[in-house]
Formats: C-alpha cells, sequence, structure tokens
C-alpha cells in the first residue's frame, strides 16, 4: 500500500480548519479562511479509512465568467482535500491518504474502507448579473466507496451550497464567505451521511463485533 499521508486526531485543532481559496478578479488574490466543521454526534466509527484524492479533484480549479462583467477562479479542490481529512479524522478511528486508487485485484493493506471523492457540478452566480443580491455558490459531490479489495459498497451524491451579501468594497470576502458555508454545509452532509449508508454500516457492524469479542475475551466473567 503506498501511503501519502497518515492522520490522527491530533493532527488538526478539534473542529477547526484553515483553508486556502484563491479568485481571479482582474487579477489572481489568495484569501485565507478559516473555519469550523461538525464534529459527529456520539462515537466515532471504529474503521480506519483511506481517503484517495485523484489528481483531477486536488486540482479542481472551475472558472466562471458571467456575462463577460466578472470573473471568478476558484480553487476549490485543495480547501476540498483538507476538508474531507478534516471530517474524517473527527469521524473515523484513523485516516489514511493513499497514492492508488483501489482497483479489483489490488487489495489494500491496513485500511476498513477507502472513500473516493469526485466533482459533479459547480455553479457561481453574481448579484451584479442577476437580481439577487448576494452571491451564491453551489457544487456537488460524488462519494464513491470500496472495500480494501476494490469492491464499490456504496456511493451518493452530497449537494453543497452557501450564500453572502454582496459587500460592495470587498466582493472577494463575500465568495470566501459563500464559499466557507458551502464547505460547511458539505461536511456536515459527509458526517451524517457516511455511516448511514447501508454497505458501510455493514462494515461498521462487522468491526463493533470484532472489538466486542476481543473485550470479552480479553475480560472473560
Amino acid at each position: 500500500m503506498k501511503i501519502k499521508h497518515l492522520f490522527s486526531s491530533a493532527f488538526f485543532r478539534p473542529g477547526l480548519l484553515a483553508l486556502s481559496a484563491a479568485f481571479l478578479a482582474g487579477c489572481v488574490n489568495t484569501i485565507t479562511v478559516s473555519g469550523r466543521f461538525p464534529a459527529p454526534l456520539g462515537e466515532r466509527v471504529p474503521l480506519i479509512v483511506g481517503l484517495y484524492f485523484a489528481p483531477e479533484f486536488e486540482s479542481y480549479t472551475p472558472e466562471e465568467v458571467l456575462y463577460q462583467r466578472s470573473d471568478w477562479k476558484v480553487y476549490l479542490g485543495t480547501a476540498s482535500v483538507q476538508m474531507f481529512s478534516q471530517v474524517f479524522v473527527n469521524l473515523s478511528k484513523q485516516v489514511v491518504v493513499l497514492k492508488d486508487k483501489p482497483s479489483a485485484g489490488a487489495t489494500i493493506e491496513d485500511v476498513d474502507l477507502v472513500v473516493v471523492p469526485s466533482f459533479v457540478d459547480f455553479g457561481l452566480l453574481d448579484p451584479s448579473v442577476t437580481p439577487l443580491e448576494f452571491f451564491s455558490l453551489s457544487f456537488k459531490y460524488k462519494i464513491d466507496v470500496f472495500s480494501p479489495e476494490g469492491d464499490l459498497v456504496a456511493d451518493w451524491i452530497i449537494n453543497a451550497y452557501g450564500k453572502a451579501p454582496e459587500y460592495a468594497l470587498n466582493k472577494k470576502e463575500s465568495v470566501k464567505e459563500a464559499l466557507m458555508v458551502a464547505l460547511r454545509d458539505a461536511a456536515a452532509s459527509l458526517t451524517l451521511d457516511f455511516p448511514r449508508q447501508p454497505g458501510v454500516t455493514r462494515y461498521i457492524d462487522r468491526a463493533s463485533g470484532s472489538i466486542a469479542q476481543t473485550r470479552q475475551e480479553a475480560n472473560p466473567e
């Protein structure tokens, strides 16, 4: 198994994520945003989760040219990699970032499941070219979950949406705020949806049963 990164809960400050997003509005401006993402309710899932981020996911940089009046370039891939890493550090027993995508016939060792996100869609509305009085930003992730053997266990779509009022003197701040809201929306959905997928639930139940059996053997009555 080729590992890029190994994360534990100590890697991040609890619930806090610093993200970098860059926008182009005549010239490229780098903006740093930070925000708190929802920690899971209840116990962590007893799974070691592998994360695979395809190169096209990490570098995903949608550009919106709206009626030739405004031009926005959003470095969404980098922010999304950090968001997914943060969520699964909070949600699972351990996180491993993989260099290779799971495939049939090539078992990935030392992980219970592998999560592979991809982008489906992106949209940005600018109030300067619409009747709206706010910036709105939306995108979709497709989430594929594989077994270590490369079999598809679960897949679903996560919709993310954020909006922010137009700040007359600082439109970049508006887009930054809308992006942060959308990422928090996606993080909340991911935290809730992952353990509820039927295929994932089977692995959680299996791991929980193994833990209970180990405890019983270690402490027989």
